[in-house]
């Protein structure tokens, strides 16, 4: 009797090429069918990661079709609100409140026992997955760089703090670039003790193709501008920017969640990325490298 995988490969990627676009879930689930489908679904996800690095820099970057609708709270924390909750809203931004778990709690397959149970499993694809992509999708190619930035604001003062993210190697064939920021280390790092701040935490957002580009004058701004042309540098495609926001005012002691049965999400990995402190002058881009090169 003749079985699917016994079609030619070529045959196979056209097929599977077809499903990514149609439904990329189904497609990473067509793993489980065979050896051969897994190594074509995995040679698939490399070729089309690196294609985007080569092909596609001058594109904003944009983040994977599977990973945007199923994480999108953990991107920008304001995504985790419902409308009625957003109208109520009476500070300047959707803050969390001291529940930092609530992004994690409001993913879509966070819902229920079962979902969680395949999603969380150690094996999941989705751990390995780079949080951009290229295709038809957009791209910008990988994050070989992550900052975090924390705004800490009490009744009398704000204070500002910096960290490089280290981004380890993955051992897994679908990460064939060393140093790259997979949904596994996010998910992991917002969950450190270091990338937020805990029950302190109002909210946070992942600024994609921006990186620092003055730390001094970060730290006589006392704040972060995301948008601040002297602060940040906009054409950063491998870079991105995790800004975190917490104070004082914030307190997870509040009535609605029964902390005795609700689901607390906790890191997957062995350890999650280390938050180091500044090291070092900030890289220039090639232009500033050009332009200093001309004064000289």
């Amino acid at each position: 009797m003749a079985q699917l995988q016994y079609l030619p490969t070529e045959i196979l990627v056209q097929i599977l090429q077809h499903v990514r676009h149609v439904d990329f879930r189904t497609f990473l689930f067509s793993q489980a069918t065979s050896r051969i489908f897994r190594s074509i679904v995995q040679d698939m996800i490399v070729s089309v990661h690196q294609s985007s690095s080569s092909a596609q820099q001058q594109e904003k970057p944009c983040l994977h079709p599977f990973l945007q609708p199923r994480f999108a709270p953990l991107f920008n924390t304001t995504d985790a609100f419902t409308a009625e909750e957003r109208a109520k809203n009476i500070y300047y931004y959707l803050s969390l409140e001291g529940d930092c778990t609530l992004p994690f709690r409001r993913l879509p397959w966070a819902q229920s026992a079962a979902e969680r149970e395949i999603y969380l499993r150690p094996e999941a694809s989705w751990r390995h997955l780079p949080l951009l992509t290229g295709g038809n999708g957009g791209g910008g190619g990988p994050i070989t760089q992550l900052e975090i930035v924390k705004n800490y604001a009490t009744q009398t003062s704000d204070t500002v703090k910096y960290f490089q993210v280290e981004l380890p190697g993955s051992s897994s064939s679908l990460s064939a670039t060393t140093g790259q920021l997979t949904m596994g280390m996010f998910y992991d790092l917002l969950l450190s003790e270091k990338a937020t701040y805990g029950w302190e935490t109002g909210s946070w957002e992942l600024h994609l193709g921006t990186r620092l580009r003055n730390i001094d004058l970060l730290y006589e701004y006392e704040c972060y501008v995301y948008n601040d042309p002297d602060l940040v540098d906009l054409d950063a495609p491998h870079c991105a920017v995790l800004h975190v926001l917490g104070g004082s005012g914030c307190d997870h002691e509040f009535a609605g969640v029964d902390w005795e049965t609700c689901w607390r999400p906790q890191i997957l990995g062995p350890k999650p990325p280390r938050c180091l402190p500044w090291q070092g002058p900030l890289k220039q881009t090639d232009k500033e490298s050009e332009e200093d090169n001309d004064g000289e």
